[in-house]
Protein backbone atom coordinates (compact mmCIF):
# COMPACT_ATOMS: atom_id res chain seq x y z
CA UNK A 1 0.00 0.00 0.00
CA UNK A 2 1.51 3.53 -1.37
CA UNK A 3 1.82 6.29 1.64
CA UNK A 4 1.07 9.97 0.77
CA UNK A 5 2.81 11.89 3.61
CA UNK A 6 -0.25 14.73 3.67
CA UNK A 7 -0.85 16.20 6.68
CA UNK A 8 -3.50 13.71 8.10
CA UNK A 9 -0.66 11.43 7.83
CA UNK A 10 2.03 13.60 9.77
CA UNK A 11 0.16 13.82 12.83
CA UNK A 12 -0.97 10.90 12.92
CA UNK A 13 2.83 10.24 12.95
CA UNK A 14 3.08 12.34 15.22
CA UNK A 15 0.76 10.91 17.66
CA UNK A 16 1.69 7.41 16.88
CA UNK A 17 5.31 8.01 18.70
CA UNK A 18 4.21 10.45 20.83
CA UNK A 19 2.52 8.62 23.28
CA UNK A 20 4.95 6.02 23.44
CA UNK A 21 7.94 8.31 23.80
CA UNK A 22 5.96 9.96 26.95
CA UNK A 23 5.63 6.87 28.86
CA UNK A 24 8.74 5.91 28.02
CA UNK A 25 10.64 9.03 29.23
CA UNK A 26 8.00 9.78 31.96
CA UNK A 27 8.84 6.58 33.68
CA UNK A 28 12.36 6.83 33.65
CA UNK A 29 11.66 10.15 34.95
CA UNK A 30 9.21 9.12 38.04
CA UNK A 31 11.48 5.48 38.57
CA UNK A 32 14.52 7.07 37.61
CA UNK A 33 17.32 4.06 35.43
CA UNK A 34 17.64 1.51 37.73
CA UNK A 35 21.17 0.15 36.73
CA UNK A 36 22.10 -1.64 40.13
CA UNK A 37 19.66 -4.53 39.98
CA UNK A 38 20.99 -8.20 41.24
CA UNK A 39 21.15 -9.38 38.06
CA UNK A 40 22.84 -5.76 36.46
CA UNK A 41 25.14 -6.26 39.15
CA UNK A 42 26.45 -9.48 37.99
CA UNK A 43 26.73 -8.33 34.44
CA UNK A 44 29.43 -5.68 35.63
CA UNK A 45 31.14 -8.43 37.16
CA UNK A 46 31.66 -10.06 33.93
CA UNK A 47 32.12 -6.81 32.19
CA UNK A 48 34.55 -6.39 34.56
CA UNK A 49 36.13 -10.06 33.67
CA UNK A 50 35.75 -8.55 29.76
CA UNK A 51 38.03 -6.23 30.91
CA UNK A 52 40.43 -8.33 33.25
CA UNK A 53 40.60 -10.65 29.57
CA UNK A 54 41.75 -7.30 27.47
CA UNK A 55 38.44 -7.72 25.67
CA UNK A 56 38.80 -11.09 24.46
CA UNK A 57 36.22 -13.06 24.00
CA UNK A 58 37.68 -16.42 23.28
CA UNK A 59 39.50 -15.85 26.71
CA UNK A 60 36.33 -14.09 28.18
CA UNK A 61 34.00 -17.45 27.13
CA UNK A 62 35.37 -19.88 29.38
CA UNK A 63 35.53 -17.48 32.13
CA UNK A 64 31.83 -16.89 31.55
CA UNK A 65 31.20 -20.44 31.49
CA UNK A 66 32.74 -20.89 34.79
CA UNK A 67 31.60 -17.67 36.42
CA UNK A 68 27.71 -18.90 35.57
CA UNK A 69 26.38 -21.92 33.40
CA UNK A 70 27.13 -22.29 29.37
CA UNK A 71 23.52 -20.01 28.66
CA UNK A 72 26.08 -16.98 30.00
CA UNK A 73 27.63 -16.98 26.10
CA UNK A 74 24.53 -15.92 25.06
CA UNK A 75 24.59 -12.47 27.12
CA UNK A 76 27.40 -11.60 24.62
CA UNK A 77 25.68 -8.51 22.59
CA UNK A 78 24.39 -6.75 26.13
CA UNK A 79 27.82 -7.16 27.67
CA UNK A 80 29.31 -5.61 24.84
CA UNK A 81 27.28 -2.78 24.49
CA UNK A 82 27.59 -2.26 28.63
CA UNK A 83 31.40 -2.00 27.89
CA UNK A 84 31.32 0.09 24.96
CA UNK A 85 29.17 2.00 27.21
CA UNK A 86 30.80 2.45 30.09
CA UNK A 87 34.21 3.21 27.96
CA UNK A 88 32.18 6.13 26.20
CA UNK A 89 30.92 7.40 29.13
CA UNK A 90 32.64 5.65 32.13
CA UNK A 91 30.05 6.02 35.57
CA UNK A 92 27.36 7.78 32.89
CA UNK A 93 27.68 4.31 30.61
CA UNK A 94 23.63 3.93 31.29
CA UNK A 95 22.68 7.04 29.41
CA UNK A 96 23.65 5.48 26.17
CA UNK A 97 21.65 1.65 27.56
CA UNK A 98 18.73 3.44 27.47
CA UNK A 99 19.15 5.68 24.44
CA UNK A 100 19.61 2.35 22.59
CA UNK A 101 16.54 1.16 24.02
CA UNK A 102 14.50 3.80 23.20
CA UNK A 103 16.11 3.90 19.35
CA UNK A 104 15.16 0.08 18.71
CA UNK A 105 12.02 0.71 20.41
CA UNK A 106 11.07 3.47 18.10
CA UNK A 107 12.26 1.36 15.32
CA UNK A 108 10.34 -1.76 16.18
CA UNK A 109 6.88 0.82 16.50
CA UNK A 110 7.99 2.10 12.96
CA UNK A 111 7.53 -1.96 11.63
CA UNK A 112 4.46 -2.48 13.15
CA UNK A 113 2.53 0.84 11.95
CA UNK A 114 4.31 -0.76 8.35
CA UNK A 115 2.46 -4.07 9.39
CA UNK A 116 -1.09 -1.75 10.20
CA UNK A 117 -0.94 0.02 6.51
CA UNK A 118 -0.45 -3.51 4.81
CA UNK A 119 -3.82 -4.43 6.57
CA UNK A 120 -5.23 -1.06 5.21
CA UNK A 121 -6.14 0.26 8.73
CA UNK A 122 -7.24 3.53 9.02
CA UNK A 123 -5.02 5.95 11.27
CA UNK A 124 -7.59 6.23 13.92
CA UNK A 125 -7.63 2.47 14.17
CA UNK A 126 -3.62 2.21 14.24
CA UNK A 127 -3.84 4.48 17.39
CA UNK A 128 -5.37 2.29 19.54
CA UNK A 129 -2.36 -0.30 19.30
CA UNK A 130 1.01 1.79 20.84
CA UNK A 131 -2.26 2.89 23.96
CA UNK A 132 -2.81 -0.84 24.67
CA UNK A 133 0.47 -1.74 24.65
CA UNK A 134 2.15 1.04 26.42
CA UNK A 135 0.15 1.47 29.03
CA UNK A 136 1.09 -2.41 29.82
CA UNK A 137 2.85 -2.21 33.55
CA UNK A 138 5.68 -4.90 32.56
CA UNK A 139 6.42 -2.65 29.56
CA UNK A 140 7.14 0.25 32.01
CA UNK A 141 8.29 -1.16 34.82
CA UNK A 142 11.10 -2.80 32.32
CA UNK A 143 11.85 0.12 30.04
CA UNK A 144 13.16 1.88 33.22
CA UNK A 145 15.96 -1.07 32.94
CA UNK A 146 19.41 -1.21 31.70
CA UNK A 147 18.54 -5.11 31.85
CA UNK A 148 18.29 -6.29 27.60
CA UNK A 149 15.02 -7.42 28.57
CA UNK A 150 13.34 -4.05 26.64
CA UNK A 151 16.14 -4.97 23.90
CA UNK A 152 14.93 -8.19 24.06
CA UNK A 153 11.60 -6.94 23.57
CA UNK A 154 12.33 -4.67 20.52
CA UNK A 155 14.04 -7.43 18.99
CA UNK A 156 11.01 -9.64 19.24
CA UNK A 157 8.53 -7.60 17.50
CA UNK A 158 10.96 -7.04 14.67
CA UNK A 159 11.35 -11.19 14.45
CA UNK A 160 7.75 -11.20 14.55
CA UNK A 161 7.40 -9.15 11.57
CA UNK A 162 9.48 -9.95 9.51
CA UNK A 163 7.68 -13.72 9.61
CA UNK A 164 4.14 -12.01 9.48
CA UNK A 165 5.38 -10.18 6.23
CA UNK A 166 7.75 -12.75 4.45
CA UNK A 167 7.22 -12.87 1.08
CA UNK A 168 9.53 -16.79 1.18
CA UNK A 169 12.75 -15.27 -0.51
CA UNK A 170 15.92 -15.59 0.13
CA UNK A 171 16.35 -12.04 1.56
CA UNK A 172 13.43 -12.09 4.12
CA UNK A 173 14.69 -15.61 5.17
CA UNK A 174 18.13 -13.68 5.58
CA UNK A 175 16.53 -11.18 7.59
CA UNK A 176 14.89 -13.34 9.68
CA UNK A 177 18.04 -15.53 10.55
CA UNK A 178 20.22 -12.10 10.94
CA UNK A 179 17.45 -11.34 14.22
CA UNK A 180 17.15 -14.53 15.15
CA UNK A 181 20.86 -14.87 15.68
CA UNK A 182 20.93 -11.49 17.48
CA UNK A 183 17.94 -12.10 19.74
CA UNK A 184 19.68 -15.08 21.09
CA UNK A 185 22.70 -13.62 22.09
CA UNK A 186 20.78 -11.16 23.46
CA UNK A 187 19.21 -13.14 25.93
CA UNK A 188 19.57 -17.12 26.49
CA UNK A 189 15.42 -17.85 26.26
CA UNK A 190 15.30 -16.17 22.78
CA UNK A 191 15.74 -19.54 22.02
CA UNK A 192 12.16 -20.27 22.30
CA UNK A 193 11.71 -18.12 18.83
CA UNK A 194 13.63 -21.04 16.97
CA UNK A 195 10.54 -23.19 18.43
CA UNK A 196 8.13 -20.47 17.20
CA UNK A 197 10.04 -19.91 13.97
CA UNK A 198 9.95 -24.29 13.19
CA UNK A 199 5.79 -23.78 14.23
CA UNK A 200 4.95 -20.84 11.84
CA UNK A 201 6.40 -23.11 9.05
CA UNK A 202 4.53 -25.71 10.03
CA UNK A 203 0.94 -23.78 10.44
CA UNK A 204 1.14 -21.92 7.51
CA UNK A 205 2.77 -24.53 4.82
CA UNK A 206 -1.58 -24.78 3.77
CA UNK A 207 -4.31 -22.32 3.49
CA UNK A 208 -6.73 -22.22 6.52
CA UNK A 209 -9.06 -24.96 6.36
CA UNK A 210 -9.28 -28.62 7.58
CA UNK A 211 -5.65 -29.13 7.34
CA UNK A 212 -4.83 -26.22 8.88
CA UNK A 213 -7.46 -27.45 12.10
CA UNK A 214 -5.42 -30.76 11.96
CA UNK A 215 -2.32 -29.16 12.23
CA UNK A 216 -3.32 -27.31 14.97
CA UNK A 217 -4.69 -29.98 17.30
CA UNK A 218 -1.16 -31.77 16.28
CA UNK A 219 0.62 -28.43 17.89
CA UNK A 220 -1.70 -28.99 21.18
CA UNK A 221 -1.40 -32.77 21.41
CA UNK A 222 2.86 -32.17 21.25
CA UNK A 223 2.26 -29.33 23.89
CA UNK A 224 0.55 -32.15 26.30
CA UNK A 225 2.98 -34.78 25.02
CA UNK A 226 5.96 -31.83 26.48
CA UNK A 227 4.01 -31.36 30.00
CA UNK A 228 4.20 -35.31 30.12
CA UNK A 229 7.83 -35.84 28.91
CA UNK A 230 9.27 -33.05 30.76
CA UNK A 231 7.82 -34.03 34.37
CA UNK A 232 9.23 -37.16 33.66
CA UNK A 233 12.80 -36.38 32.94
CA UNK A 234 12.49 -33.97 36.38
CA UNK A 235 10.98 -36.82 38.33
CA UNK A 236 13.62 -39.50 37.22
CA UNK A 237 16.83 -36.77 37.31
CA UNK A 238 17.70 -37.98 33.79
CA UNK A 239 19.39 -35.79 31.45
CA UNK A 240 20.27 -37.13 28.32
CA UNK A 241 24.04 -35.99 28.32
CA UNK A 242 25.17 -37.24 25.26
CA UNK A 243 23.72 -35.07 23.06
CA UNK A 244 23.48 -31.95 25.73
CA UNK A 245 27.02 -32.34 27.71
CA UNK A 246 27.37 -28.38 28.15
CA UNK A 247 23.30 -28.25 29.66
CA UNK A 248 23.80 -30.62 32.35
CA UNK A 249 23.87 -27.73 34.78
CA UNK A 250 21.62 -25.98 33.78
CA UNK A 251 19.37 -29.13 33.66
CA UNK A 252 20.30 -29.49 37.64
CA UNK A 253 19.45 -25.77 38.30
CA UNK A 254 16.23 -25.77 36.87
CA UNK A 255 15.46 -29.24 38.82
CA UNK A 256 16.56 -27.44 42.10
CA UNK A 257 13.73 -25.77 42.12
CA UNK A 258 11.42 -28.73 41.32
CA UNK A 259 12.88 -29.86 44.66
CA UNK A 260 11.84 -26.89 46.49
CA UNK A 261 8.29 -26.85 45.27
CA UNK A 262 8.52 -23.35 43.45
CA UNK A 263 5.88 -22.11 41.40
CA UNK A 264 6.99 -17.99 41.32
CA UNK A 265 10.54 -17.82 41.96
CA UNK A 266 10.92 -16.18 45.42
CA UNK A 267 7.02 -16.04 46.02
CA UNK A 268 7.53 -18.22 48.48
CA UNK A 269 3.40 -17.92 49.27
CA UNK A 270 3.05 -20.04 45.85
CA UNK A 271 5.63 -22.87 46.76
CA UNK A 272 3.99 -26.55 47.37
CA UNK A 273 5.51 -29.14 49.18
CA UNK A 274 8.42 -30.87 47.73
CA UNK A 275 7.47 -33.41 44.84
CA UNK A 276 7.37 -37.27 45.49
CA UNK A 277 5.42 -38.74 43.09
CA UNK A 278 5.81 -37.91 39.00
CA UNK A 279 2.55 -36.34 39.07
CA UNK A 280 3.83 -34.06 41.83
CA UNK A 281 5.92 -32.59 39.33
CA UNK A 282 3.04 -32.62 36.75
CA UNK A 283 1.30 -30.41 39.07
CA UNK A 284 3.88 -27.66 39.72
CA UNK A 285 4.21 -27.32 35.78
CA UNK A 286 0.65 -27.19 35.74
CA UNK A 287 0.23 -24.86 38.57
CA UNK A 288 3.30 -22.21 36.77
CA UNK A 289 1.41 -23.00 33.65
CA UNK A 290 -1.73 -20.85 35.45
CA UNK A 291 0.64 -18.36 37.24
CA UNK A 292 2.39 -17.24 34.26
CA UNK A 293 -1.46 -15.60 33.50
CA UNK A 294 -1.90 -14.25 36.46
CA UNK A 295 -1.23 -10.50 37.16
CA UNK A 296 -2.10 -9.54 40.95
CA UNK A 297 -0.35 -10.71 43.80
CA UNK A 298 -0.87 -9.80 47.56
CA UNK A 299 2.76 -8.59 47.76
CA UNK A 300 2.10 -6.07 45.25
CA UNK A 301 0.25 -2.77 46.40
CA UNK A 302 -3.31 -2.49 46.19
CA UNK A 303 -2.51 0.22 43.48
CA UNK A 304 -0.36 -1.88 41.64
CA UNK A 305 -3.12 -4.75 41.78
CA UNK A 306 -5.89 -2.71 41.10
CA UNK A 307 -4.05 -1.15 37.72
CA UNK A 308 -3.66 -4.73 36.61
CA UNK A 309 -6.70 -5.52 37.22
CA UNK A 310 -8.41 -2.62 35.07
CA UNK A 311 -5.76 -3.80 32.14
CA UNK A 312 -5.54 -6.97 32.35
CA UNK A 313 -9.69 -8.06 32.45
CA UNK A 314 -10.17 -5.88 29.09
CA UNK A 315 -6.93 -7.10 27.32
CA UNK A 316 -7.69 -11.01 28.31
CA UNK A 317 -11.59 -10.21 27.28
CA UNK A 318 -10.55 -8.93 24.23
CA UNK A 319 -7.92 -11.37 23.63
CA UNK A 320 -11.02 -14.05 23.68
CA UNK A 321 -13.13 -12.11 22.09
CA UNK A 322 -10.86 -11.84 18.85
CA UNK A 323 -10.47 -15.93 19.01
CA UNK A 324 -14.27 -16.55 19.18
CA UNK A 325 -15.05 -14.18 15.95
CA UNK A 326 -11.78 -15.77 14.62
CA UNK A 327 -13.34 -17.06 11.01
CA UNK A 328 -14.31 -13.08 10.50
CA UNK A 329 -10.73 -12.17 10.13
CA UNK A 330 -9.04 -12.14 6.73
CA UNK A 331 -6.38 -14.45 6.04
CA UNK A 332 -3.02 -12.10 6.96
CA UNK A 333 -5.49 -11.61 10.52
CA UNK A 334 -6.46 -14.99 11.11
CA UNK A 335 -2.18 -15.37 10.25
CA UNK A 336 -1.40 -12.98 12.93
CA UNK A 337 -3.74 -14.35 15.51
CA UNK A 338 -2.37 -17.63 14.86
CA UNK A 339 1.22 -16.45 15.54
CA UNK A 340 0.14 -14.50 18.70
CA UNK A 341 -1.03 -17.98 20.61
CA UNK A 342 1.55 -20.26 19.39
CA UNK A 343 3.69 -17.77 20.52
CA UNK A 344 1.82 -17.43 24.25
CA UNK A 345 1.80 -21.15 24.57
CA UNK A 346 5.30 -21.35 23.71
CA UNK A 347 6.32 -19.05 26.02
CA UNK A 348 4.01 -19.90 29.28
CA UNK A 349 4.86 -23.71 28.83
CA UNK A 350 8.86 -23.41 28.77
CA UNK A 351 8.68 -21.19 31.54
CA UNK A 352 6.54 -23.47 33.29
CA UNK A 353 9.35 -26.31 32.81
CA UNK A 354 11.96 -24.17 33.94
CA UNK A 355 10.81 -21.32 36.38
CA UNK A 356 8.61 -18.23 36.47
CA UNK A 357 10.57 -14.96 37.41
CA UNK A 358 9.90 -13.32 40.41
CA UNK A 359 7.82 -9.96 38.76
CA UNK A 360 6.82 -12.00 35.54
CA UNK A 361 9.95 -10.33 33.88
CA UNK A 362 10.35 -12.98 31.10
CA UNK A 363 6.65 -12.56 29.76
CA UNK A 364 7.15 -9.47 28.49
CA UNK A 365 7.73 -10.82 24.60
CA UNK A 366 4.08 -12.12 25.73
CA UNK A 367 2.11 -8.48 26.60
CA UNK A 368 3.28 -7.81 23.18
CA UNK A 369 0.97 -10.95 21.81
CA UNK A 370 -1.60 -10.20 24.13
CA UNK A 371 -1.79 -6.70 23.10
CA UNK A 372 -2.12 -8.06 19.45
CA UNK A 373 -5.33 -10.12 20.15
CA UNK A 374 -6.38 -7.49 22.03
CA UNK A 375 -6.06 -4.97 19.23
CA UNK A 376 -7.64 -7.19 16.92
CA UNK A 377 -10.87 -7.93 19.52
CA UNK A 378 -11.65 -4.70 20.11
CA UNK A 379 -11.31 -3.64 16.18
CA UNK A 380 -13.97 -6.45 15.53
CA UNK A 381 -16.33 -5.31 18.31
CA UNK A 382 -16.44 -1.69 16.98
CA UNK A 383 -17.03 -3.15 13.57
CA UNK A 384 -20.11 -5.27 14.94
CA UNK A 385 -20.85 -2.50 16.65
CA UNK A 386 -21.41 -0.15 14.11
CA UNK A 387 -22.80 -2.52 11.45
CA UNK A 388 -25.68 -3.01 14.40
CA UNK A 389 -26.35 0.63 14.68
CA UNK A 390 -26.08 1.53 11.16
Amino acid sequence: MNITFNKNNIIFSYLYYLFPSLIFFFNIYLRKINYLSVDQKRSIQWIEGFQYQTYDLFRFIPYLIDQYRFEGIFFIIPLNLYSLAIYILNENWFIIIILINYLIFLISLFFLKQLFFSLNYNNLTILIFPFILCTNNDLIVWSAYTLPDFFSFCLFTLFFYYIINSKKKFYDYLTILLVLIISIFTRPTNFILILILFQSFFMFSTKFGNSFKYKFSGLIFIYLLSIIFISLIFYLDYFPKILFPLFENTFQYYRSYFLEGAIIHHRFDTYVDSPLLYFDYVNIILLRLLYFFSFIHKDFSDMHNLYNLLYYIPIYGFGVYSLLNFKNFNYQEKKIIILMVVAILTFALFFSFTLIDYDWRYRINCNFCFSFLSFFGIKIFISSFLKKNS
